[in-house]
């Protein structure tokens, strides 16, 4: 295929996946520009320039998303073919470690404060929360307890249970009329599409998850790789703004920060 028509494709693809977290759809971005690259470089390059602001358009509210193509907006400047796809495949490379780090300092820290079993709530889909509960699984017994999530007919606590169960941690449905259970939770945990100094975003209901551990006195952590950061958060429909003061800890790496 040639550049144009991969270019389409790719943006359509970015724009109309609802399901995947902010983080890998940032991936498959980047992966989408890297076979790009290989297959139909443009002779003119300042196309490669346009096609990144296309695909920063299809999520403007998706941080991860966002931050990524900035950078990859930088590496496409340089005009050099074999230059890019190094560049890009770094990228890459870095989001792996960044969420591999930010899972470690969660994981090391729930052990060292939390006795097991571990009893976990959480809400909306995150495919680092969902790397995190299987690393969590292979050190010490955990139940993850999946609350209601549901938006534009599909419910993602569903979903999530689901994966969860395929990679052998145990996950139960949470129905929203019993979302008072969670008092007999260890904590809560989700993770986040956008992460700024007053709080942070995430798929609903999080926003009624934060507020029903703040009764029950459950801690609220996010888990939320540093490509997620920005100064603003403008959460879109099917997303809940967590306010700072509800949230416990959030568990990141440094990898991007300031950089």
């Amino acid at each position: 295929m040639d550049f144009d028509t991969l270019s389409n494709k790719l943006i359509e693809t970015i724009r109309n996946d609802f399901v995947n977290g902010s983080l890998t759809i940032a991936k498959n971005a980047l992966r989408g520009l890297i076979e790009i690259v290989e297959r139909a470089y443009p002779n003119d390059t300042n196309k490669l320039g346009r096609l990144v602001n296309e695909l920063k358009k299809t999520k403007p509210a998706m941080s991860a998303l966002q931050n990524v193509l900035e950078r990859a907006l930088l590496a496409v400047s340089s005009g050099d073919r074999f230059a890019l796809i190094l560049q890009l495949n770094k990228l890459l490379e870095l989001l792996e470690k960044s969420t591999n780090d930010a899972i470690n300092i969660a994981k090391e820290y729930i052990t060292q404060n939390f006795t097991p079993p571990y009893r976990i709530v959480t809400a909306s889909f995150s495919s680092t929360f969902l790397k995190f509960a299987k690393v969590l699984s292979q050190i010490e017994s955990n139940e993850i307890f999946c609350l209601e999530s549901k938006w534009a007919g599909q419910d993602y606590s569903v979903l999530l249970a689901e994966k969860l169960t395929q990679i052998g941690v145990v996950a139960k449905n949470l129905p929203m009329v019993a979302i008072g259970t969670i008092a007999n939770c260890s904590f809560a945990m989700i993770g986040a599409d956008c992460v700024s100094p007053s709080g942070v975003v995430n798929g609903v209901p999080s926003q009624n998850l934060a507020l029903q551990c703040k009764n029950h006195d459950v801690p609220l952590f996010v888990l939320a790789e540093s490509i997620k950061y920005t100064r603003k958060c403008n959460p879109e429909s099917g997303f809940d703004f967590i306010n700072s003061s509800l949230i416990s800890k959030i568990f990141s790496d440094d990898i991007f920060v300031n950089k």
